[in-house]
């Protein structure tokens, strides 16, 4: 999907991604790295990134160009593939977070519909209407 792969967020791009992103905040997200690793950063168990890619099992990853974590997801397949991981990435220009998989044969994740289990999608889409309803104050999924 559009995973969080380097929890230190060091790379220099993710503030120019930062103001087009309108869901994940880089500072929230540091918050929430301490809280969730605390000193242990540079493990690679914890901090994808760091890790042997050695191995690796097929990969299938998505991410949207306004998404905050699409800086450290470009570095990392291009390393995946340079180390001869097995990777497939689809980029979604000018979208935000996980290009969802029900936007047509037309678009960016289309051709991969049916790769992802359909209630995968659905939690996911059910999760971001709760968000936006939330902070609307309205009901929501």
């Amino acid at each position: 999907m559009a995973p969080a792969l380097d929890l230190r967020m060091q790379n220099p791009e993710i503030d120019a991604v930062q103001p087009h992103d309108p869901w994940l905040v880089k500072a929230g997200q540091l918050e929430l790295t301490e809280r969730w690793i605390g000193e242990h950063g540079e493990d690679p168990v914890l901090n994808p990134f760091l890790g042997d890619l050695r191995g690796l099992g097929p990969l299938l990853l998505f991410s949207g160009t306004r998404d905050l974590l699409n800086p450290d997801t470009r570095l990392f397949v291009r390393r995946a593939r340079r180390e001869g991981a097995p990777i497939e990435y689809v980029e979604a220009p000018g979208q935000i977070d996980v290009p969802r998989s029900d936007r047509g044969p037309g678009s960016p994740a289309g051709r991969h519909t049916g790769l992802l289990p359909g209630g995968v999608d659905r939690a996911w889409t059910c999760g971001r209407r709760r968000q936006c309803a939330a902070r609307a104050g309205r009901p929501s999924c």
